[in-house]
């Protein structure tokens, strides 16, 4: 069974890389540089896991997940930082994300098995 990601970050390297790795997994991958094209693909392409990056130009990572909330959008959220920041971390939480990643910290392998974690 192919389960359907959607991946909302500017860093077009990290979009690349996730897309060819997950492609062998059976994850079709969907990617979106902005917050606000994330939610115009999120409600076309019904996605069974989101990843947003916290800092992006437009619309952060929480200006996401309360645009999720206040649309009363279901999603599972993974929030992907190199924000390090015990305070943002738990208002994500808060806010509706299933799990919180650091890039900094987190090995692409160790990426895919959080990803596979929330999908299966």
């Amino acid at each position: 069974m192919s389960h359907k990601l959607l991946v909302v970050d500017d860093d077009a390297l990290l979009t690349d890389t996730l897309s060819r790795v997950l492609k062998g997994e059976d994850i079709e991958v969907t990617v979106a540089s902005t917050g606000e094209e994330g939610l115009e693909k999120l409600s076309s392409d019904a996605p069974d896991l989101v990843l947003v990056d916290l800092l992006m130009p437009t619309m952060s990572g929480t200006d996401f997940l309360k645009e999720l909330q206040h649309s009363g959008t279901e999603a599972n959220v993974i929030i992907v930082s190199n924000l390090d920041d015990d305070e943002k971390k738990q208002e994500c939480m808060d806010l509706g994300a299933a799990d919180f990643v650091l890039k900094s910290r987190t090995s692409l392998k160790e990426l895919q098995e959080v990803i596979k974690r929330h999908l299966l």
